[in-house]
């Protein structure tokens, strides 16, 4: 079974989101189309993907929680 190899619920839980992960990616340089390559996923995805993880961590800041998330620096989506 998956627990007993560590993959259970617990590590599901704090796994970070993808389009956490590619907001991450972008903030440090790598462009919609090269997440796009990278990934195979299409570009308007990607960019979607992008709007919904600076939409969360936004609500998130308003909200008054706090994270390592938050540390992340805002960063404009427009290319």
């Amino acid at each position: 079974m998956l627990e007993g190899k560590g993959l259970g619920m617990e590590s599901d839980r704090a796994a970070k989101p993808l389009a956490l992960k590619l907001l991450e990616q972008h903030r440090k340089g790598k462009t919609v189309e090269q997440l796009s390559r990278e990934m195979g996923i299409p570009s308007e995805r990607i960019e979607m993907r992008l709007r919904a993880a600076t939409a969360y961590l936004q609500r998130l800041s308003e909200s008054g929680r706090t994270g390592t998330l938050l540390r992340m620096r805002r960063k404009d989506l427009s290319h």
